[in-house]
């Protein structure tokens, strides 16, 4: 059944990756700078004078902004459009003209049409940084926002209005940048379009979800690939052997449980 909330809503899945996976198969000693904040590119203005049919198309708007940084970041050359993927969410994934979409329909289209390889779930505060700081902006949006007030001070204000989806581009030491889709109305400093959200109002947001493209994948890729070349090594060196099955090769938790009991005993 669709949600009560007009605009953007939150359906998360407990079968979606979650960030704190991703980083356990990075580079482990990846630096975490106080503050990172990518610039603008391609932003998009979804205002109903411009595109009276996107009124509640946030979520594609958001994930666009999102793709777009990313891609700016690594010039990938892949650029997405928000009108595009609207007209395809109303076409086949079940989004409402006068209502909105979930965030992760968002998701899984983006998934489906390649413009992302998958996402993940940042659960916290130093998961966001890390995937910021590794390239990769991130995609919420919340139904706790006073919009009108937030357009006054570009610093994110508290109160029930309606679902609402965004890109975040970046981070201060107390403060995300948000990019928004209605961008001629949010101006913080320099940066069109963008308004600032408090650490301590994470709660406020809804899940907030990492974008890995292509690249970051494959990085991810490669590096799982080292860990599990180092983990047969050790295995190797240590003699060790899952003696019930010998023959048969092991799994990857049969490998983590057993160095694990190796670690205990050392």
């Amino acid at each position: 059944m669709y949600p009560t909330v007009n605009g953007a809503y939150d359906i998360p899945a407990t079968t979606d990756y979650h960030y704190y996976d991703v980083m356990k198969l990075w580079d482990s000693t990846i630096s975490i700078p106080e503050q990172v904040v990518y610039r603008v590119i391609n932003s998009y203005d979804q205002s109903k004078k411009n595109n009276p049919d996107t009124t509640y198309a946030c979520t594609r708007y958001g994930t666009t902004h999102s793709i777009n940084e990313n891609n700016a970041i690594e010039w990938s050359g892949v650029v997405a459009d928000p009108v595009d993927e609207w007209i395809i969410a109303l076409q086949e994934y079940g989004a409402i003209v006068d209502k909105g979409d979930s965030l992760r329909s968002a998701l899984l289209q983006a998934k489906d049409l390649q413009l992302i390889e998958w996402y993940a779930i940042c659960s916290d505060s130093y998961q966001m940084k890390y995937a910021i700081a590794s390239g990769q902006c991130l995609f919420t949006g919340t139904m706790r926002c006073d919009w009108k007030q937030t357009q006054k001070t570009w610093v994110f204000t508290e109160w029930d209005w309606y679902g609402h989806a965004f890109a975040i581009i970046g981070y201060l030491p107390e403060w995300l940048l948000a990019l928004n889709s209605y961008w001629d109305k949010y101006n913080y400093k320099w940066f069109t379009g963008c308004f600032l959200i408090k650490w301590e109002d994470l709660d406020l947001l809804y899940t907030v979800y990492a974008l890995i493209d292509k690249s970051n994948a494959e990085e991810i890729k490669q590096e799982k690939i080292k860990q599990d070349n180092l983990s047969k090594q050790r295995m190797q060196d240590k003699w060790i052997r899952n003696w019930q099955r010998e023959n048969e090769p092991v799994t990857r938790w049969e490998v983590a449980i057993m160095l694990d009991r190796l670690d205990q005993s050392e």
